[in-house]
């Protein structure tokens, strides 16, 4: 393992410990606006956020979801499916998981409300936000117009 990388998993495994930052959410999946999700460290900075919507507002949200729903004719895309967004971590805590964790709790939140399938839609030339899906368990369903649509089946 060279330098940067046990630099960066001492960061990971410092910060997995501490556990310094607090969870807000506002809003509700089946909303129009759909669920936000917000870390904040202790002194009320936000870490980052992401969002999480419903299937049936998803497709209204996105132009990219109602693409990719227009090319399906399959019955995994229903009221137990659930399409996260806008995942955003503030430049002073990247490289320190919290796109994971806020991932993680976003799938939390789902499993919790019984959604059977998490859906998000990633850039094909946007290596961070690939990686991380992949790293979680997301698979690529289909590609479009240099956009991949993941999804992960919450157990």
């Amino acid at each position: 393992m060279n330098l940067n990388e046990e630099i960066r998993r001492i960061k990971t495994l410092m910060f997995e410990s501490a556990d310094s930052y607090s969870i807000q959410t506002e809003g509700e999946i089946n909303s129009p606006e759909g669920l936000t999700i917000c870390f904040y460290s202790p002194e009320n900075k936000k870490i980052g956020q992401t969002k999480v919507i419903g299937f049936r507002h998803a497709v209204d949200l996105s132009r990219s979801f109602q693409s990719f729903m227009e090319k399906q004719n399959d019955d995994l895309f229903n009221d137990d499916c659930a399409y996260s967004h806008s995942l955003f971590v503030d430049d002073d805590f990247r490289r320190q998981g919290f796109g994971e964790k806020l991932k993680s709790e976003t799938e939390n939140i789902l499993k919790q409300n019984n959604f059977k399938y998490n859906t998000a839609i990633v850039s094909s030339d946007n290596n961070p936000s690939q990686g991380l899906v992949k790293k979680l368990g997301y698979n690529i369903y289909d590609s479009l117009d240099g956009e991949d649509f993941f999804v992960k089946e919450m157990f």
